[in-house]
C-alpha cells in the first residue's frame, strides 16, 4: 500500500514533503512546522494538507475505482429519499395527532 500510494502521489502537483508527511515520513528537506505544534499555524497547515490530500490523492487511492464526487453524489441522493421517508412519516404522526 505504501508503495502504491507513493507511486500515485508522486505523479500529483501536491508537494512531496506533504504527501511523505501524510505517509509518517519525517522530510528531509523543505519547511514543515514542528508535527506536535498546536499553535495556530500548524491547524491551518493540516487543514491545506486535509485540502490537498482531497483534491490531489482521495480519487486516485480510492479501492473501488469509484470517484469521491460519485459517492457525494449517491450519498446526496440516499439521503434526499431518506428525507422525503421521514417527512412523509412525520406528517403522519402530526395528522394523527391532531385527530
Amino acid at each position: 500500500m505504501r508503495k502504491r500510494f507513493q507511486t500515485i502521489a508522486e505523479s500529483t502537483m501536491m508537494p512531496a514533503n506533504h504527501y511523505a508527511l501524510l505517509m509518517g515520513d519525517t522530510p528531509k528537506e523543505g519547511h514543515i512546522p514542528s508535527t506536535y505544534s498546536l499553535s495556530t499555524q500548524y491547524q491551518v497547515f493540516l487543514s491545506k494538507l486535509i485540502e490537498e490530500y482531497h483534491t490531489y490523492l482521495a480519487d486516485e487511492l480510492r479501492l473501488d475505482g469509484t470517484r469521491e464526487s460519485q459517492s457525494a453524489a449517491s450519498n446526496a441522493l440516499r439521503l434526499q429519499k431518506e428525507n422525503e421517508s421521514l417527512r412523509r412519516l412525520l406528517t403522519e404522526l402530526l395528522a394523527n395527532n391532531r385527530q
